[in-house]
């Protein structure tokens, strides 16, 4: 019994600091695509930041500098949908990050979807993983399996 509620307390954990923030970028274009459907509600918006990256960004395993800085300039919640001043807000803040990701992955499988947001700025904060897998072989193995980089991380590549 007490095996399992090990396990049970390891999955947990992990399922809570791999899961997306709150502020990501498929549920603020869900939000903004259903605000084109209500014809009484105006489209301006204000300006968009996208922090795109790895953990660092993601903000579930470390200190979350994305709500930090939300928290400085803007006046509104972090989530679209549980903003109760919908349209004052001075920016709006996407949180791309995703933890244990590459620079490769970002390229090949995130920019696009971040381009189509149309943000009006990006952060980007990558390398972290590409360094340590540099340096660490079986972290090295552990990207490629994970990830399907096509070769494993190197300061040629970077």
């Amino acid at each position: 019994l007490e095996s399992f509620f090990s396990g049970a307390t390891l999955l947990y954990t992990i399922e809570q600091i791999s899961r997306p923030p709150i502020n990501n970028p498929f549920h603020y274009g869900k939000f903004h695509n259903s605000l084109r459907q209500e014809p009484h509600i105006k489209m301006e918006r204000a300006p968009l930041l996208v922090c795109l990256g790895d953990s660092l960004t993601h903000g579930a395993c470390s200190a979350n500098w994305t709500e930090t800085v939300h928290s400085t300039f803007c006046n509104t919640s972090p989530s679209p949908e549980l903003d109760t001043k919908r349209g004052e807000s001075n920016l709006i803040i996407v949180n791309a990050g995703q933890n244990n990701i590459c620079s490769w992955t970002i390229w090949k499988e995130r920019l696009e979807s971040v381009l189509n947001l149309k943000p009006d700025f990006i952060v980007l904060m990558i390398g972290t993983n590409d360094l340590r897998a540099i340096y660490n072989k079986l972290w090295s193995w552990h990207l490629v399996q994970i990830w399907g980089l096509p070769e494993a991380p190197s300061l040629e590549k970077l």
